[in-house]
């Protein structure tokens, strides 16, 4: 597949298309953008509110700090598998995978303070840290690697489905469920993982606005503000003399997260009826479960890449960017995905471009571009 590839240099990088797919993109009516990446840069935001929420919780509960690195490492194998497109997702199943190496004699105190927290859900009870427990290096690496390799893109289900396999009839195993419990993490419950990314990433007071809850961290500056526009206005004036009213967007972002970051955009860009946000996806899991199906209908579901395909409908055919695999393996499950969907993947402002790069190409995108600004050089 990869030898299918044809290269052109940017002043950004180096990007790649599948002559195959060439005639198809340049025929291509519609474009839809994920934001996440794509749009936005978000290596000191979100990606920063993944690290800062996994070692604040995980102090708070064992007394340890993390490697920084460790996680990186982790994340890139969650991120992969293409069922973590919502990073509270990452946050708990890290947390799970490593507190999976404890002895099993410190996770009874663990799942006690959990439940302590929500009867008391403060800062200062949730950071009143226990002696560090017996945690080396080797079973960090060893705890993250058993569990991870479970991992596949049903996201959080693998993960609890894996650590259930390998502690099945152990001690351990009924100690993690505790937790588990204990953790309430779900699409509707903002248990401590939920509640604490999101104030890392907003701040107190946009946290509170978008919650109704009280903050617990206290924050003048949420890493939101650390975000900046991948985008630039050539391209933008590029695609919206070329493509007109048929430009949306299919986002993890609630809307008022897309609001603060994107208004320029929202307003001038993008159709209202043409985006996606977490809040039509909530909407739409609330439907399936009134319906007797509990399936959450993010990325990878194609749920909300349909919903704005349908937005930007007629349509000859339509190019879908994104910069994960979630984005990706979501496109492929669309009707007629590389007939009239096509995927186009983005590197540049991943955690890890070149491994990016080479994981869109072997799984055969219809071109990998250093930056959505590239665009104007592919589809003239």
């Amino acid at each position: 597949m990869m030898e299918d590839y044809a290269s052109f240099a940017t002043a950004g990088g180096e990007s790649s298309y599948r002559a195959s797919a060439r005639e198809s993109l340049l025929s291509a009516d519609a474009v839809v953008f994920d934001c996440d990446g794509t749009l936005v840069d978000i290596r000191n935001s979100y990606d920063e509110a993944i690290f800062a929420t996994t070692s604040l919780i995980f102090r708070a509960l064992t007394g340890i700090m993390l490697p920084r690195e460790r996680l990186r490492e982790a994340l890139f194998e969650l991120r992969r598998s293409g069922g973590f497109n919502r990073d509270t997702d990452s946050v708990y199943c890290l947390l799970l995978a490593l507190l999976t190496g404890l002895p099993d004699s410190r996770l009874g105190p663990v799942a006690s303070r959990l439940s302590d927290w929500h009867e008391n859900p403060s800062l200062i009870a949730l950071l009143a840290c226990p002696k560090a427990a017996e945690y080396g290096e080797d079973a960090l690496r060893e705890s993250l690697a058993d569990v991870l390799s479970y991992v596949d893109d049903r996201g959080v289900r693998s993960v609890e489905e894996g650590v259930e396999r390998l502690y099945r009839g152990k001690k351990k195993g009924q100690l993690i469920a505790k937790i588990v419990q204990e953790m309430r993490y779900s699409e509707e419950d903002p248990g401590p993982v939920s509640r604490i990314f999101d104030e890392m990433y907003l701040g107190s007071e946009l946290y509170s606005r978008a919650s109704g809850e009280r903050p617990l961290l206290r924050l003048s500056r949420g890493l939101i503000a650390n975000e900046k526009m991948i985008i630039d206005e050539e391209t933008v004036g590029f695609m919206k003399r070329r493509y007109g009213a048929r430009l949306g967007l299919s986002t993890g972002r609630s809307r008022l997260e897309a609001e603060f970051v994107l208004s320029g955009l929202l307003k001038g860009f993008f159709a209202e009826a043409n985006a996606t946000f977490t809040d039509d996806v909530l909407q739409e899991y609330r439907r399936r479960k009134a319906e007797g199906t509990d399936v959450w209908p993010g990325k990878p579901d194609p749920y909300p890449l349909r919903r704005t395909l349908a937005a930007v409908a007629p349509r000859r055919g339509t190019v879908y960017v994104g910069d994960s695999m979630e984005d990706f393996i979501m496109a492929s499950k669309m009707e007629g995905f590389e007939k009239d969907v096509h995927f186009v993947g983005v590197y540049g402002h991943t955690l890890w471009p070149h491994q990016t790069k080479r994981m869109f190409m072997e799984a055969g995108a219809a071109a990998v571009l250093h930056s959505v600004n590239e665009l104007k050089e592919l589809l003239l």
